[in-house]
């Protein structure tokens, strides 16, 4: 199987109304929904023969409706913010 860095393994939802994410840039901070849980390939060992990693992460609903893991999300962002998953109360 030929996994690349950010792919999402196994996901599993969870009610969008227990669990936020709070994002902070440089200059704002923001919540986004979680809407579940997933395995996402944090390191891909193809190159050098050593075995892949992955690890846990929120999948959030992103400003413009759209679904990402918080790596992803980073991603998008020239400097990337920091994130902390809060659960609601």
């Amino acid at each position: 199987m030929n996994l690349d860095r950010d792919s999402i393994l196994n996901f599993n939802p969870v009610d969008p109304d227990l669990w936020e994410v709070a994002i902070t840039s440089e200059t704002e901070t923001w919540t986004l929904p979680v809407i579940g849980f997933a395995v996402v390939v944090s390191y891909n060992g193809k190159e050098d023969g050593e075995l892949s990693e992955s690890t846990l992460s929120p999948v959030i609903l992103d400003e413009e409706g759209l679904i990402s893991s918080v790596q992803q999300y980073q991603n998008n962002w020239e400097v990337r913010p920091k994130w902390m998953l809060k659960r609601k109360i």
